[in-house]
């Protein structure tokens, strides 16, 4: 998937180096990255309250956050907007199951780049 900036699609990995280039040009700051769920599509994380359609994939999310933590400047995670009284069962099993992969790959876990 891509974003659209101007009507130019950039990759995740675009949106992730333009952002740690502006937040920390000299690549010196420790970094805390705080994940939304609900960021990620509907199909993979149901049980949140604010579902994004067409949201990152599972690979974007893991891509991201791996690519934090190779910067050896990652030193806080937050994983928020998990809510499992608004899905059923297998809903939060999905959901669940994405939170963890999500926070392996921030200390850690890779996909092979």
């Amino acid at each position: 998937k891509q974003w659209y900036q101007r009507r130019v699609a950039i990759t995740a990995g675009e949106v992730l180096r333009r952002c740690l280039e502006r937040l920390d040009p000299n690549n010196s700051r420790s970094l805390h990255l705080s994940f939304d769920i609900d960021g990620l599509d509907p199909t993979l994380a149901p049980a949140t309250g604010t579902p994004v359609t067409d949201g990152l994939s599972k690979s974007q999310g893991e891509y991201i956050c791996e690519s934090l933590f190779q910067t050896g400047r990652l030193r806080g995670v937050d994983l928020v907007e998990v809510n499992p009284s608004l899905s059923d069962r297998q809903g939060v099993k999905a959901t669940i199951s994405s939170a963890i992969a999500i926070l392996e790959h921030c200390v850690g876990r890779t996909s092979h780049l």
